[in-house]
């Protein structure tokens, strides 16, 4: 099933186990820097709740995001930027789509779930 395809689901939302999953990725992996509320740490750490990228309703970039990591841009004000570590090496394509599901899904999010085949798909063309 294409990103598209699944985007047109009504009530895709992340069952029980997928929320669990996610949620224990989340505490082990993100909570550090993104906080255990979501809320980051304003200017270092992107907030999640409310996010609109965490509310697309294409979820590729944020799939993106947790696959390949990002970097802030470099400043005179803040020379050496804080990254966001690749989870791509680290988590399979269920951890993949279990982590951002929990995120669209908590914090007072409400997004579809992300789907292992997304994952795949994403992965597959790279």
């Amino acid at each position: 099933m294409s990103i598209e395809e699944a985007d047109r689901e009504d009530g895709n939302r992340p069952d029980d186990t997928v929320m669990r999953l996610g949620s224990e990725i989340y505490a082990t992996q993100c909570a550090a820097c993104h906080g255990p509320e979501g809320k980051g740490v304003p200017g270092m750490f992107a907030t999640l709740a409310g996010s609109s990228l965490v509310h697309a309703r294409n979820p590729t970039t944020l799939i993106r995001l947790v696959l390949d990591g990002a970097r802030a841009v470099p400043t005179d004000r803040y020379p050496t930027p804080v990254a966001m570590p690749a989870f791509d090496w680290k988590l399979s394509d269920a951890e993949l789509a279990a982590t951002p599901s929990y995120v669209r899904n908590a914090f007072g999010n409400d997004a579809e779930a992300v789907s292992e085949e997304a994952v795949a798909d994403i992965r597959g063309g790279e």
